[in-house]
């Protein structure tokens, strides 16, 4: 034996993570699903599930392999788009709502009993319209627009904010409770 570990181990934000091998499994299958729901609803502007996926792994696998998923799913998702990948302080701004996200999924998974259907849609609201500010600040900071101009930007954009805070709010209404009902990942 070379003295290598028998299972992975891998580091994360400061904390090392010795996940069995269908763990790593069931990460792959989420951040795969995620990227392909991306694709799929491509064209449909602000009608996304990578959200609500991303999300779910956290709720299932908990908080830290939650935002792992995260950042991975959108990482792959913002570097291999078919209209490019976004600029560095854009795919920052991307990554780091989804991590978040995952991670929020894995926080509520704690008291799961606890949680009715509006708590998730409130959950879908607040991580989308992080998303909405953290790429919106992005955005003004990647086209060097002055900091004042943040308001115009939020206004010329909030057709679309509407949008993807109206449609994962209802994802997440409808969905999530249904698929935290069906599915039980057990965390190994």
């Amino acid at each position: 034996m070379t003295g290598l570990p028998s299972e992975p181990v891998f580091y994360f934000l400061g904390i090392y993570m010795h996940p069995s091998i269908s763990t790593i499994t069931r990460m792959a299958i989420l951040i795969a699903l995620g990227i392909s729901l991306g694709y799929a609803l491509l064209e449909i502007p602000n009608v996304e599930l990578i959200t609500a996926t991303v999300f779910m792994g956290g709720y299932l696998l908990g908080k830290i392999r939650g935002m792992a998923i995260g950042f991975i799913t959108e990482a792959l998702f913002s570097l291999f788009h078919p209209y490019g990948p976004s600029p560095f302080p854009l795919f920052m701004a991307q990554i780091v709502s989804m991590g978040f996200t995952g991670f929020l999924g894995g926080w509520m998974r704690k008291k799961h009993s606890f949680w009715k259907p509006w708590h998730f849609a409130l959950a879908g609201v607040f991580s989308t319209a992080l998303f909405a500010v953290l790429t919106t600040m992005s955005f003004v900071w990647t086209v060097h627009m002055r900091w004042a101009q943040i308001p115009q930007s939020f206004l010329f954009g909030l057709g679309f904010y509407i949008l993807h805070l109206a449609s994962n709010g209802l994802i997440f209404l409808t969905l999530i409770p249904i698929m935290v009902k069906k599915l039980s990942f057990k965390n190994k």
